[in-house]
C-alpha cells in the first residue's frame, strides 16, 4: 500500500464520488462566497461518474447543483447558535438524548453518506470518512461506537459501524509532514 501511495501525484485530481483519478479533463465545479470570487469549495468528478448520474436521469446542471447543495449544507452560516445534531447516539443508540460530540472515525462512510463524511483539504481526500455523534455520557465514558451517520450528522439516519471498519479511511500522511498531529 505504501508503494502505491508513493506513486500518487499529489496534484492529480481525484473524483469526489469514486475516489479514483479523475483523468486529464474532469468535470470541475466550485462554490464561491456570495459577491466575491473567493472559492470556498471545489469538486472534481470523473466522466464515468458523471455518466452514471446522467443515466439516473440527472442533467449536468443538476449534478453540479447537487454537489453545491451538499457543500452548502456542510458550510452552514456561522450566525446560527447551534447546529442541531439529530437521531440516536452512535454508542448507546438512545434517541432521547442530546447529541453534542462529533467523533471522526478511521473508516469509510456507508454508501448512503458518500461525500457527507469527513475529508481533508490538505491531503485532498473527499468527505468519505465516517462520522459518529455521541451524547455527553457516552463520550465521557469513551463508549465504543456501534453506529455511524448514514448521511450528514444533522440527519437522523444511522448505519452499523462494524461492517464499515473493513474499509480504512485516513489522511495521506505524506501531505501532513509539517502537521505531525494527524
Amino acid at each position: 500500500m505504501s508503494d502505491e501511495m508513493d506513486r500518487i501525484d499529489p496534484d492529480a485530481p481525484v473524483c469526489c464520488r469514486c475516489l479514483r483519478p479523475a483523468g486529464d479533463v474532469p468535470l470541475r465545479a466550485w462554490r464561491t462566497s456570495e459577491g466575491s470570487e473567493e472559492v470556498l469549495d471545489e469538486w472534481v468528478m470523473c466522466w464515468p461518474c458523471v455518466e452514471r448520474e446522467a443515466a439516473e436521469g440527472k442533467s449536468l446542471d443538476q449534478i453540479v447543483t447537487d454537489l453545491g447543495e451538499a457543500s452548502a449544507a456542510r458550510h452552514a452560516p456561522d450566525d446560527e447558535d447551534d447546529i442541531l445534531l439529530v437521531g440516536p447516539c452512535c454508542a448507546c443508540r438512545r434517541g432521547d438524548v442530546v447529541l453534542r460530540v462529533v467523533v471522526l472515525q478511521d473508516f469509510r462512510v456507508p454508501k448512503s453518506a458518500l461525500g457527507k463524511g469527513w475529508g481533508c483539504v490538505v491531503c485532498a481526500i473527499p468527505g468519505n470518512g465516517a462520522i459518529a455523534v455521541l451524547c455527553e455520557p457516552c463520550a465521557a465514558a469513551q463508549a465504543p461506537v456501534v453506529d455511524v451517520c448514514a448521511g450528514y450528522p444533522t440527519e437522523a439516519g444511522r448505519a452499523e459501524a462494524e461492517p464499515l471498519r473493513a474499509f480504512p479511511w485516513s489522511h495521506i500522511r505524506a501531505f501532513h509532514r509539517e502537521d505531525g498531529d494527524v
